[in-house]
């Protein structure tokens, strides 16, 4: 019987120890982490339930954040690119209002630099960021404009076109396979910048503004065709009268990039407030006192210790001793 009861109590100092050691090796990981646990399963079930809902935010509006810092690479574009067309149209513009007379010996330049505009115009609204064409609409893989001098020099077009659906002629979807429309086209690209908010952002090439533009510039050109004063005048008056409404509905798309810009920095700045809050909250319920824990892991060594001790004392019990 006393052998029996001296193996039982072995047996149950061993668990003990086995217990005592899996809490010191629980406190010795709370104080390198400070925090309570590192998984979910030893936390009450209102605060694991809290912990997901907490994590699952903040997961959330990393994503939110990671989408916007894409479009604020792509807006970034629009400004460089815009600010570069502004530029032409506004020199174009001052070219055609400065030369409303014929005069033979100026159109060869006149001509080599419309020409030029056109290119330039056209280098800009095909620009990608990564693989997007960021004026094709949602066309992302598309070229949105011909580089085609032909084309882009062709006869100014009768209509602009303003139903967000009909392609001008400049649009290299017309030129390569005779698409009429496609609303693809025009639709403005938006990113989702939180729950339920998303922001609209994107640039068509072929934008009304657009149209004008390139078509005063065609207007400038076909007035380099001619050597009719009467009908060099009328081109290059038209040109003018296209390029400054141009000019200005390019400069109205230059400022809401800008406000997106503004928007979207905000925003970025809302999200990354609310993820340090979130974090925060999930701190709270994680951390652990230092202190209280580094007096636990002192109170259980010395524990440990005594447990050690009576443990192999126990072990050294015979069964003779008892006989």
């Amino acid at each position: 019987m006393t052998y029996v009861s001296s193996l039982g109590m072995q047996i149950l100092m061993t668990n003990s120890l086995q217990k005592e050691q899996k809490d010191l090796s629980k406190l010795n990981e709370q104080l390198s982490s400070g925090k309570k646990n590192a998984d979910l399963t030893d936390y009450a079930p209102l605060e694991a339930r809290q912990l997901m809902n907490f994590q699952n935010s903040v997961n959330a509006k990393d994503a939110y954040t990671s989408g916007l810092k894409s479009v604020k690479t792509r807006l970034e574009m629009y400004d460089t690119t815009l600010s570069d067309i502004e530029s032409i149209t506004a020199d174009a513009k001052s070219l055609a209002s400065q030369n409303q007379s014929y005069d033979a010996t100026k159109i060869p330049q006149i001509k080599a630099q419309v020409e030029n505009y056109l290119k330039q115009v056209s280098n800009d609204l095909n620009q990608k960021v990564g693989n997007r064409y960021v004026y094709a609409g949602i066309r992302y893989t598309t070229q949105p404009v011909s580089d085609d001098l032909t084309v882009l020099s062709g006869a100014p077009a009768a209509t602009i076109h303003n139903d967000n659906l009909t392609l001008p002629d400049y649009d290299n979807a017309y030129v390569l396979s005779g698409t009429v429309t496609d609303a693809n086209a025009y639709t403005a690209d938006s990113v989702l910048a939180d729950d339920n908010y998303s922001i609209t952002y994107g640039v068509s090439s072929d934008d009304p503004s657009f149209q004008r533009l390139i078509n005063g510039l065609r207007y400038m050109y076909r007035a380099t065709q001619t050597t009719d004063p009467a009908t060099y005048q009328s081109d290059m008056n038209q040109a003018a009268t296209m390029l400054a409404t141009a000019l200005q509905g390019i400069q109205g798309i230059h400022t809401a990039v800008a406000g997106n810009q503004n928007t979207i920095n905000s925003q970025v700045t809302n999200l990354s407030d609310s993820i340090n809050t979130l974090k925060d909250q999930v701190d709270d319920i994680q951390k652990v006192d230092l202190t209280e824990v580094s007096i636990k892991i002192t109170l259980l060594q010395t524990q440990l210790e005594a447990s050690y001790s009576a443990t192999a004392k126990l072990g050294q019990l015979s069964i003779v001793k008892y006989l």
